[in-house]
């Protein structure tokens, strides 16, 4: 009986081991999910985790969404001073033909 109940315990340690690196993996505490883990049954905690979105895929798509709106901001100002350039410089062409 001994042995028994210190095999599932070892196993019971070694999936929250597995299970805080997938935690870890997906953006999550590690720790905090190896311990809930093991304070309940690894099996339970391993389908909630994986149930739960990805943080690093979330966060990464917020990046990129944030350089695009850098980027076209930038080209928005830079179509404006071209056209305010294009305005400018339309002004002062005569329509006049011209004499050979």
């Amino acid at each position: 009986m001994d042995q028994i109940f210190l095999r599932l315990l070892i196993q019971v340690i070694i999936a929250s081991i597995f299970i805080g690196r997938g935690a870890r993996r997906h953006g999550y505490s590690g720790t905090l999910w190896a311990f809930v883990a093991l304070l309940s049954w690894p099996m339970f905690t391993l389908m909630l985790l994986s149930g739960l979105p990805d943080r690093r895929i979330a966060r990464r798509r917020q990046e990129e969404r944030d350089l695009l709106e850098r980027q076209l901001s930038k080209r928005r100002t830079m179509q404006r001073s071209a056209r305010e350039m294009l305005t400018d410089a339309t002004s002062t062409i005569n329509d006049a033909q011209t004499i050979r």
